[in-house]
């Protein structure tokens, strides 16, 4: 099967080990094969190493089947095995790896640690009852990286629970003594029970759809500020669509005090999956994050590996810090192409989600007209953008001048004044932004050229265009994307180009209302309906990806 339908195969691949091709090989594989739906299930075998009378041929249901070595012993540990094992596991893209004997389980243990896969099961004949020390341990960690253990016998079952104090009995089941196929049966239910599992501690791995129907799912979800405008818009906004589609959520303000965070930390082992909204991980949480989360969704819609008061500097501790988050993350959630550039050198599961908006939310302008003689420029921000807007001060003086009746609205909780234009100041609030904006008549995206603005994902112009307002932007990032694909608004690319397009719509009430409703069209695409199914659909997804970081 090639690379890229082994990617596009939405079955869950089995993969069966054992230490040689023993008599009992084929005859259990067939019986697995014969009772796994092949709509739901690929199966592949692997052998630890071959014997003389090994014939691939044998195995019947045209079955993909390994041997890694031609070694007459297997001996104590072979790193070259180990290494075709794992190479393996990554190319078939393993799901469930069932591990027959003692040496199969050792080599399946090491392989867990160097190779995510979803679930683990070990299938144990009987227990070696030395009293070696070394042996005793070993049987510990090999009991203790499987999420099911099926014995042969219920001897063998409690034999398993008295050598491993503390284990969960429920982890452990006993196979039927009956005849082979009633014995397959049970484990073939066993093996499903391991994908309903609660409390697997897989990280990283990739849990594929049964009968085509997402399952439900528990998500951490964590951000710095629960009430940022960003993670507002990107996640809160759509909670109820995602508690319909399964996804139950738990939304948590990151702790300021480290071992507080740590604690945070360890508890993601009772969820699925960690949605991780902008904050970079330091060395410690990216340890906790290793150790006890399963899948980590990586989501930011900023240069966040630059600071916005100085972008030209390049802090080596911020980026390194960014760079660990995105290596660490099964899938990153960048706002827009650019940022996707950044998170692709270290994470192969790299999706663009832009941000969405409500439109229900927003009131569209219908008459362009002005009011009372006024014609209000509108520009929405808060204190740390605000001098994007003072880098434009001189343009607007200057339409100040050939225009009186020209108002400029600040909706914001900062402000400036200017000499030549009078200054609406209001103060922003979630419940009146929406009104403040439907009095305007044209929208203002000032934004000076550095790394981090490039980054940037043009939300007010979005709430622009849900307004029904044309728009003036600065030719830096996403905002040219948004002026040329909405023909809805102008592109300036110095003060003289930003006093004509402005004169423009100031003059032009026919354009104005053109416009607008150009921009009112394209923001369909950005409706939290449409935005919100693209995230479900990926957070579904990230729990059966896998993808190592890239190469860099």
């Amino acid at each position: 099967m090639s690379e890229a339908s082994k990617h596009d195969d939405k079955r869950l691949t089995v993969a069966m080990l054992w230490p040689s091709y023993a008599d009992g090989a084929r005859t259990s594989v067939d019986e697995m094969a014969r009772h796994l739906d092949p709509k739901r299930f690929r199966l592949i075998t692997i052998f630890l190493k071959k014997r003389e009378n090994f014939q691939a041929s044998s195995f019947e249901y045209g079955r993909q089947v390994y041997c890694l070595s031609d070694r007459k012993r297997l001996g104590c540990f072979h790193l070259s095995i180990l290494r075709r094992l794992v190479r393996t596991l990554k190319e078939e893209r393993v799901d469930i790896l069932h591990c027959h004997r003692h040496k199969a389980s050792f080599y399946g243990m090491l392989a867990r640690w160097r190779h995510r896969f979803s679930v683990m099961v070990l299938h144990v004949h009987g227990l070696n009852r030395t009293r070696s020390r070394r042996r005793e341990i070993l049987n510990r960690f090999i009991f203790a990286k499987a999420d099911r253990v099926a014995g042969c016998a219920e001897s063998v079952r409690l034999d398993i629970i008295k050598a491993n104090p503390g284990a969960d009995a429920s982890r452990i089941i006993a196979l039927s003594r009956a005849q082979a196929s009633r014995r397959r049966d049970d484990f073939v239910r066993s093996v499903r029970n391991c994908l309903g599992m609660t409390g697997v501690r897989s990280r990283g791995c990739r849990r594929r759809v049964l009968d085509g129907i997402h399952q439900s799912m528990k998500l951490l979800v964590l951000t710095n500020n629960p009430n940022r405008s960003s993670f507002r818009q990107r996640f809160r906004v759509h909670l109820d669509a995602l508690q319909e589609a399964g996804i139950e959520c738990s939304i948590v303000r990151i702790p300021g005090d480290l071992t507080v965070r740590c604690k945070l930390l360890k508890s993601a082992v009772n969820f699925d999956a960690v949605y991780l909204h902008k904050k970079r991980l330091n060395v410690v949480e990216d340890w906790c994050i290793r150790r006890y989360c399963r899948t980590l969704i990586y989501d930011f819609d900023d240069a966040v590996m630059f600071k916005d008061t100085r972008p030209d500097h390049r802090s080596l501790i911020r980026y390194m810090a960014f760079r660990r988050t995105v290596r660490r993350s099964d899938v990153a959630i960048a706002g827009n192409e650019t940022l996707a550039d950044y998170a692709r050198r270290y994470c192969r599961n790299v999706h663009v989600l832009p941000t969405g908006l409500d439109l229900d939310d927003y009131t569209v302008r219908r008459d362009h007209k002005p009011d009372s003689d006024c014609i209000r420029l509108g520009w929405i921000g808060s204190a740390s953008t605000l001098n994007y807007l003072e880098g434009i001060r001189g343009a607007l003086e200057e339409i100040g001048r050939r225009f009186p009746n020209v108002v400029l609205r600040i909706i914001a909780d900062r402000f400036l004044d200017l000499d030549n234009m009078p200054v609406e100041k209001c103060v922003w609030s979630l419940a009146k932004q929406a009104s403040d904006l439907a009095e305007c008549h044209i929208g203002l995206g000032p934004l000076p050229d550095n790394r981090f603005t490039r980054g940037k994902c043009g939300f007010k112009i979005l709430q622009y265009a849900a307004t029904g307002l044309p728009f003036v932007v600065s030719d830096v990032g996403v905002n040219r994307k948004f002026a040329d694909e909405s023909r809805a608004g102008f592109v300036a690319r110095s003060e003289d180009e930003w006093v004509a397009h402005l004169e423009a719509l100031i003059a032009n009430e026919h354009l104005r209302a053109e416009m607008g409703e150009r921009a009112r069209r394209y923001a369909v695409r950005f409706d939290a309906g449409i935005i919100g199914s693209q995230l479900i659909n990926i957070l579904h997804e990230a729990p059966r990806q896998h993808a190592p970081a890239a190469e860099v």
